[in-house]
């Protein structure tokens, strides 16, 4: 049996919770500031502040404080394209009034 190939190692997340990923709030922002539109798969739609140097996980762990779905489970797409935790959002090029998919797993109904 063959390992699979087209599988990308983020290797950002080291696991443990959420709780445990308090370790860049001090860190200053660099970079432009910006806002971004993010569409969930729940149907909401949000706006963040970020910078343009802040990281895609960094990214995730503000919307968990906000929305509480664990940076794990959440998987950003835009332009087609999936965004890896350690993509910066320069790196991602995304433009002024475009969209971000991010895709949250739904609970699944339990058959009684």
């Amino acid at each position: 049996m063959n390992n699979p190939t087209n599988l990308i190692k983020d290797e950002d997340y080291k696991g443990g919770s959420a709780m445990d990923m308090d370790d860049d709030k001090e860190s200053i922002p660099t970079g432009d500031e910006m806002h971004i539109k993010l569409r969930l798969s729940t149907g909401k739609d949000l706006k963040m502040n970020v910078y343009t140097s802040d990281t895609i996980l960094k990214i995730k762990k503000k919307l968990y404080q906000t929305e509480n779905v664990e940076p794990q489970k959440q998987r950003w797409f835009f332009s087609g394209k999936l965004l890896t935790d350690k993509m910066t959002i320069e790196e991602t090029k995304i433009q002024k009034g475009y969209v971000v998919q991010v895709i949250i797993p739904q609970p699944t109904p339990v058959d009684n």
